[in-house]
């Protein structure tokens, strides 16, 4: 399988003593990578390193093969991101803001913005102004400005936050159907356990700024005694109390 994205110990400490310590972790093409762990755990530190937000202190990030680092312009041409709130003017339309950002990807065909307002279903609001947007739809719209420039991976922190269930329901599905339809690949970081376990095929749980597990959901779930599958909670609770036990041991 085509490696999309490879971390390898990565670190970063800041000044209160919180932060990640030698993270490694492989997303392939097709994955809908989750990325769980509890508020503060370290999720959002990590994409924003991915993403030349922040600085690590230490290891190598990899994206299709082109170093993060040394490589930092061509790396990013692969991604799309939505870290926490969608970023919108809200004065403007959906569409209006969606073609300013095409303007930042000149080979990008005319049509693409009504393609992506398509996937996402707003065609229907897109000239309707972002102030007037319910959040499900901003997140929608965030959503669709991520895949605007044809990303290989598209990063997304905690996309179904603040959402009421139907709006949980709604992006859930978006996404599922753009990996399977359109062939992306997703990291997605959340707190929602539930979320995660129908949405993703691959998990990477994070403790206090370690990665304690992670796999195929469904081989990580399986009972070893021929039960039936644990749930995700439950497992997470499990690898806690593991690492808690060989801290103390």
């Amino acid at each position: 399988m085509e490696k999309v994205l490879e971390i390898s110990g990565l670190t970063k400490r800041y000044r209160n003593n919180r932060g990640i310590q030698q993270v490694s972790m492989d997303v392939y093409k097709g994955d809908i990578y989750g990325f769980f762990g509890p508020n503060g755990a370290g999720k959002t530190t990590v994409m924003k390193i991915i993403t030349g937000l922040c600085r690590a202190d230490q290891g190598e990030i990899r994206i299709l093969g082109l170093d993060v680092c040394t490589q930092f312009e061509q790396a990013m041409r692969n991604v799309g991101t939505l870290i926490e709130l969608p970023d919108a003017f809200e004065y403007l339309s959906g569409e209006q803001n969606l073609r300013m950002a095409a303007r930042f990807y000149p080979e990008l065909p005319k049509s693409r913005v009504e393609e992506v307002l398509d996937w996402v279903g707003l065609t229907h609001c897109k000239r309707e102004k972002v102030g007037h947007y319910s959040l499900g739809m901003k997140q929608r719209l965030g959503l669709a400005a991520a895949i605007l420039s044809k990303p290989k991976l598209v990063i997304l922190d905690e996309p179904t936050n603040g959402l009421d269930f139907e709006g949980m329901v709604e992006i859930r599905d978006l996404i599922v159907s753009l990996a399977r339809d359109q062939q992306l690949t997703f990291l997605i970081a959340s707190h929602l356990i539930r979320e995660m376990e129908v949405i993703c095929n691959r998990i990477g749980l994070l403790y206090e700024g370690k990665i304690i597990r992670q796999g195929l959901m469904s081989d990580l779930l399986q009972n070893t005694d021929a039960g039936p599958p644990q749930s995700l909670e439950s497992f997470f609770l499990q690898a806690v109390q593991a690492e808690r036990g060989a801290l103390h041991a």
